[in-house]
């Protein structure tokens, strides 16, 4: 089954927590990393179906080995 969760070019970054003014962390990111799309904090599960629902169709998309 294709899914971006298995494509090379899924990308997530949990971001990380503000400590300061100094230091104010940043937000979590979903995306793919040849642009097809992007998802910040905020956006919501049905935005987030959305795009990871493309994959059968992304002509970017390749298989990560297992």
């Amino acid at each position: 089954m294709k899914l971006c969760i298995y494509c090379k070019h899924f990308r997530l970054d949990m971001g990380s927590p503000g400590y300061s003014e100094m230091t104010p962390g940043s937000d979590a990111v979903i995306e793919c990393d040849k642009r097809v799309w992007s998802m910040r904090n905020g956006d919501g599960e049905r935005e987030y179906r959305k795009h990871i629902s493309i994959a059968p169709m992304c002509p970017a998309y390749e298989q990560v080995s297992a």
